[in-house]
């Protein structure tokens, strides 16, 4: 009896642990190995893969965002570069420096990427707080915010990166800080630490990169 106690107990344990891991949904069930970064890419921003996928991501968190309107300090938080605007990422842009502010932060545009930005909108538009948490240093923040106001991207808070890189969870600490002052719903970006962990009833979605062309929907 004491060694099935034992073994119930063991099963137990392993079902709770498998339990906390955070779920992985692809979004796709075409396999997208075999596809090259140009033809995944092309047609931009009009069609293409690329674009047909991005639709699937703005139908679904417009679903969520509609489910969830009546929620209390609900909230919505942004990547910026391959979120929100386009670097085409196979191939980065060139940056062309337009202005610079008074204390020399160059200001840029790229251009956006319209299916996530509707997203933001119609989250803006149903009361939703837009949070950007970007890995762009803060002496982008300037250009950030220029690039978000061409495009009528709305956003209520921007955080830059402060670490400059040298701390991998910064997304995640702050995400968890925001969580304690607001109900975060989604978090959205195309990397992963845009996206692991994203809290209790918060759904992370997984954009497509050159590396990884699918779409991941996260919960924990």
């Amino acid at each position: 009896m004491e060694n099935n106690d034992f073994i119930l107990c063991i099963l137990i344990l392993f079902l709770f642990l498998l339990m906390c891991i955070p779920r992985k949904e692809n979004f796709k069930s075409i396999n997208r190995k075999k596809i090259s970064n140009v033809n995944y890419y092309k047609g931009y921003p009009e069609k293409g893969l690329y674009i047909k996928d991005l639709k699937k991501v703005e139908n679904f968190c417009k679903k969520q965002i509609l489910k969830n309107k009546r929620v209390k300090n609900r909230a919505i938080v942004f990547d910026f570069d391959d979120t929100l605007a386009y670097t085409r990422p196979y191939k980065p842009f060139e940056i062309n420096v337009i202005e610079y502010t008074k204390n020399r932060e160059p200001i840029f545009y790229l251009p956006p990427i319209e299916q996530i930005c509707n997203v933001a909108r119609l989250a803006k538009k149903n009361g939703y707080v837009i949070i950007i948490i970007t890995a762009r240093p803060p002496s982008s923040e300037k250009a950030t915010i220029a690039n978000l106001n061409a495009y009528n991207i709305p956003y209520d808070l921007i955080y830059c990166d402060k670490y400059k890189g040298t701390n991998i969870k910064f997304k995640q600490q702050l995400r968890e800080k925001l969580s304690k002052q607001c109900k975060l719903i989604m978090t959205i970006g195309d990397q992963w630490w845009d996206v692991e962990n994203p809290g209790k009833d918060c759904i992370g979605i997984k954009l497509p990169t050159p590396k990884d062309k699918n779409v991941f929907i996260v919960r924990e």
